[in-house]
């Protein structure tokens, strides 16, 4: 048995990661939220925007960790 994932639209993807966002910390950039949104474009469900979100955090926090630690250095 298959199940129809209806497709999610734009306007709700950009308010979906904008309020997740501002939760969310470490914070994305414009710069990722942007690039976010334009491959949500490609696979518009919802399942794609939250595995996208929690990937692009995920990437965020290594981020800020790598360049911490280069602080210390």
């Amino acid at each position: 048995m298959l199940i129809q994932v209806l497709e999610l639209g734009q306007r709700d993807a950009r308010n979906i990661v904008s309020s997740g966002a501002e939760k969310r910390n470490p914070k994305l950039t414009p710069p990722q939220k942007d690039l976010l949104l334009r491959t949500f474009r490609k696979c518009p469900t919802p399942l794609f925007l939250k595995v996208s979100t929690r990937s692009s955090a995920k990437v965020q926090q290594l981020e800020n960790e790598e360049n911490t630690c280069r602080k210390i250095k």
